[in-house]
């Protein structure tokens, strides 16, 4: 776990500060850290604001610059954080800012434990059924008193019918926050496509998330993340479903994002 302090009651969303976001090559990316993004969310669950939270990394940002639907999603998100450190990085390559560095296995147990004490209502939409069964009874031991108020995998294919009924399911229960876990730009894609039909304030997209939470899959060390070798480690667990992704994917990222930083310079 991290030294992160967390006090969540009756705080006033901070997404007006100047200093909340910092801009590069269009993306509106948070600037205040891990411990205020999951304060942030507690604040906007309570106060019930509508609030779409998404990620960006080096293979969401790669994939944006050949998808203009998913990078308009992407763009609109009331809260993009940096997923780690190729995008804090490249921020400060173009002299926009120094975001801190940001990866949801660092601070997810945070925002349960905020959750929990702050009494909101989670519902999650993730992984395999197998996985989210898994994740969600090692949730309940280590979070007695987080109130899951329901969960479904995320497998919902091209299947009307089955979403359909996830998203009556969800509103039925009323969450307050809805975790979506279906790798990008998937879960984007569904949030953004039905946000109009999901009674729920806030909306984080977590990626494969829940698969750590279940043990199916291992989150690198923490100093190995710390390093910005994280992307190696998980390639070295998945080599042949993550070599595309983190060999092509970061040369094509760094390709891309010293065009931005020099453009972003310019522009200053």
């Amino acid at each position: 776990m991290n030294d992160y302090t967390f006090h969540c009651y009756n705080l006033n969303p901070s997404h007006t500060k100047a200093d909340a976001f910092v801009e590069f090559d269009g993306y509106r990316i948070w600037n205040l850290g891990a411990a205020r993004f999951v304060n942030e969310l507690a604040a906007r669950a309570q106060a019930r604001r509508p609030t779409r939270a998404f990620y960006l990394n080096a293979w969401t940002y790669v994939l944006a610059a050949s998808d203009k639907a998913f990078r308009q999603t992407i763009r609109t998100a009331d809260i993009l954080y940096p997923d780690g450190i190729s995008v804090t990085g490249a921020c400060r390559l173009a002299g926009v800012g120094r975001p801190a560095r940001m990866t949801a296995g660092d601070f997810f147990e945070d925002f349960c434990r905020t959750a929990q004490d702050a009494r909101l209502k989670v519902y999650f939409l993730a992984g395999k059924p197998y996985v989210i069964d898994r994740a969600m009874l090692r949730l309940r031991s280590r979070f007695p008193r987080l109130e899951i108020v329901g969960h479904h995998h995320g497998y919902l294919g091209e299947r009307p019918e089955l979403t359909d009924f996830v998203i009556g399911e969800i509103n039925r229960r009323r969450p307050d926050v809805l975790v979506v876990g279906m790798g990008s730009p998937k879960q984007e894609s569904f949030v953004a496509r039905h946000s109009g039909r999901l009674d729920v304030p806030v909306v984080w997209t977590v990626g494969a998330m829940l698969d750590y939470v279940a043990g199916t899959e291992r989150l690198a060390p923490r100093w190995v993340g710390r390093a910005g070798l994280e992307w190696l480690y998980r390639l070295w667990q998945d080599p042949a479903g993550k070599w595309k992704r983190y060999l092509l994917g970061n040369a094509e990222f760094v390709a891309r994002v010293s065009v931005a930083a020099i453009r972003e310079r310019v522009r200053v």
